[in-house]
């Protein structure tokens, strides 16, 4: 009978890897769309009665945010980077305890 905690450990450790790796890619693809829509479509002098201080600055191109988009940006960032490091942190572990690469 094959040892089922270690064969459940390794299956976990798989879907754990899929699932940050899609959040990854679904979040850094969210900070990039989110980023080219903010460069393409927010104003390039600071409105400080409209609240929009905040530089966003895009190969020398600065368009001005305000504090609610630039956090949603931040937020954004933050999220694929943990999902990001999720899946390191569980394809190293997968590693060590299987020896190989999925």
């Amino acid at each position: 009978m094959p040892n089922r905690s270690v064969s459940g450990t390794t299956s976990v450790a798989k879907v754990v890897v899929r699932v940050a790796t899609l959040g990854f890619a679904f979040t850094l693809f969210g900070v990039i769309g989110a980023a080219v829509q903010f460069d393409a479509t927010r104003p390039v002098d600071p409105d400080p009665a409209a609240g929009r201080v905040f530089p966003l600055s895009n190969r020398g191109h600065i368009v001005y945010l305000t504090k609610q988009e630039q956090v949603l940006l931040h937020t954004l960032q933050g999220i694929s980077f943990g999902f990001g490091l999720v899946g390191c942190v569980a394809t190293y572990f997968y590693r060590k305890e299987t020896g190989k690469f999925f």
